[in-house]
């Protein structure tokens, strides 16, 4: 990958008030909780002296932050979260005329372009990048790492982006360097309308990164060109300028994707995802079910060779791996099945209509612990994981109630985003509902040592206790919010 090519990006800079007390101070499209101050004192903005944060809850929103969009087809997102010090980085896309900071509007070019935010941990929101096209943009699927204060994005693009001086031709998926400037940009370009994605990315120790997704039609990473039954699975691995070293192309009957990507603590690369009918890696076939099973695959850093393979099935029904994180020595995944399954090592049946799952693995890929969160409706899904502070941190797509540890949560009626938190044991800490009766989505979590942060779109509101994140009644719109979690 070249090196030296950049431009500058523009900036925007806003200020919210920020502290550690729970009551609520709003602005447009952004909201948080006013400063409390020791000794009865007073506080910024709606403060009250003295509060202890979330003093007799679970958790409480501290900050919540809004992309608006206004015009024909308007939407945002939120698809992927990093961590760059004392603030959160947001990448995902939006269409129609969006607000990303203070004063800080940016049409968008095509029906979807790239956007970029810097949030920092007062709140403060910093537009880093946008990016578009002319044409049928879709750049969807991101997923960000940090890595020495830049930052590697993964998509897929349909049409042709532009991203600074570099046109994305047709249709593809592609990787992207950028910090404070952009390094460049590479497209893998695919001739069918279902370029695919890459859409889950972990770097190791040493800077080079691993990138998991799917592709349809053909592709030619630079390796040989390979071609996609119907749609298949892709691992990659670039070196840390993002020259390709290996690929591993999961095929086979049905669709295969590979959904979440980690280093374990051995240096291997574990990957988790589904797959229909059967898989095939490396020359060896993977039995599977029609309805769907899932999976976990590990991989040897170097070359890409597999190490270890687990088939997650069951009697019936269908099943997926959706993420993947390493917690310290420990490797953990999160997914959902309906039916039965055999997450926890023995055939178990879903407690509701589907359940979702966070486990741990040991180093044969057997389960060591896993937790079910049920759910009413086929709905659910466990979509991101995260670890920080002795927390486990999971974030679900969730339908009007989930059950966690003997008891029942109600949300809203439409799509809500619900969250839980265990011990890094796997003890049952707390889970929620945050949404009303409108559509609310997640995409992402980073944990942190006191909380976490969490990003997706919503419709309507979501409730963060004493903290209510509004977003617009009639379309989604990018949002990020942080939680306390005492």
């Amino acid at each position: 990958m070249a090196r030296g090519r950049r431009w500058a990006l523009g900036l925007g800079l806003g200020a919210l008030a920020v502290g550690a007390s729970c009551q609520l101070v709003s602005g447009v499209g952004d909201y948080s909780f006013g400063a409390g101050a020791g000794g009865g004192g007073t506080g910024g903005a709606g403060g009250s002296g003295g509060a202890e944060p979330c003093a007799g809850a679970s958790y409480c929103g501290l900050w919540a932050v809004t992309f608006p969009v206004t015009g024909n087809l308007a939407a945002s997102r939120t698809d992927a979260l990093a961590r760059e010090g004392a603030a959160t980085v947001a990448v995902g896309e939006f269409a129609g005329m969006g607000t990303f900071a203070p004063g800080v509007t940016v049409p968008s070019t095509g029906l979807t372009d790239f956007f970029a935010v810097r949030v920092h941990d007062d709140g403060q929101k910093e537009l880093v990048a946008t990016y578009g096209g002319n044409a049928f943009d879709l750049l969807a699927g991101f997923a960000a790492v940090d890595f020495g204060g830049h930052y590697w994005v993964a998509g897929s693009n349909l049409g042709s982006p532009s991203f600074g001086g570099q046109t994305l031709q047709g249709t593809g998926i592609f990787l992207a360097h950028f910090g404070p400037n952009v390094d460049a940009v590479v497209p893998y370009p695919t001739p069918s309308i279902s370029g695919g994605e890459l859409g889950a990315l972990a770097v190791d120790a040493a800077g080079n990164l691993y990138a998991a997704g799917a592709f349809g039609g053909t592709v030619d990473l630079g390796l040989g060109s390979m071609a996609a039954t119907a749609l298949d699975g892709l691992v990659v691995g670039f070196d840390p300028v993002g020259a390709l070293r290996w690929v591993v192309q999961l095929g086979g009957a049905g669709d295969q994707r590979a959904r979440g990507v980690a280093v374990d603590a051995d240096g291997s690369v574990v990957v988790g995802g589904e797959y229909q009918s059967e898989l095939v890696h490396h020359g060896q076939t993977e039995p599977g079910s029609a309805s769907g099973d899932g999976f976990v695959l590990r991989l040897a850093a170097t070359d890409g060779q597999a190490v270890d393979f687990r088939r997650i099935t069951g009697a019936s029904g269908s099943r997926a791996v959706r993420a993947v994180v390493r917690a310290g020595s420990s490797l953990l995944v999160a997914g959902d099945f309906s039916g039965q399954s055999d997450i926890a090592g023995t055939p178990q049946t879903a407690s509701d209509v589907r359940e979702a799952f966070v486990a741990e693995l040991g180093p044969s890929l057997a389960t060591t612990w896993h937790v079910g969160i049920g759910g009413n409706t086929l709905l659910l899904q466990a979509v991101a994981l995260d670890v920080a502070g002795g927390r486990i941190t999971v974030a679900l797509r969730c339908p009007s109630q989930i059950r966690f540890d003997g008891k029942t949560i109600l949300g809203g009626g439409g799509s809500n985003v619900c969250l839980a938190q265990l011990t890094e044991a796997g003890a049952p800490l707390w889970a929620a509902s945050l949404g009303d009766d409108l559509d609310q989505t997640v995409t992402s979590v980073r944990a942190l040592p006191d909380g976490a942060v969490v990003g997706g779109s919503a419709s309507g509101d979501l409730d963060l206790g004493d903290l209510v994140l509004q977003a617009s009644n009639t379309r989604q719109e990018a949002y990020v919010f942080r939680l306390l979690a005492p």
